[in-house]
């Protein structure tokens, strides 16, 4: 399975997985050499300029709440079956 996201349904823009803490603070993939606080997977689906879609959310903000384990459930969470 690939770890790329569908586009969304609104906007046909594609969202990002994002590397979080195990407490949802954003971090980079330097983070994986020493996670201290765990790591986690989170989507990002920021607001793009001149679109208007129902669910985007503001730069730096995760959509919903949900935090996943591995990046392949971070895809299948997003991505149609």
């Amino acid at each position: 399975m690939s770890n790329e996201l569908d586009p969304c349904p609104f906007c046909k823009i594609s969202p990002k997985i994002q590397i979080t803490d195990d407490e949802g603070n954003f971090r980079d993939e330097s983070y994986l050499n020493d996670p201290w606080s765990g790591v986690s997977y989170g989507i990002v689906h920021e607001a793009a300029k001149d679109v208007d879609c129902p669910i985007a959310t503001h730069p730096e903000e995760l959509l919903g709440s949900a935090l996943y384990d591995t990046l392949e459930e971070a895809a299948e969470a997003w991505n149609p079956p």
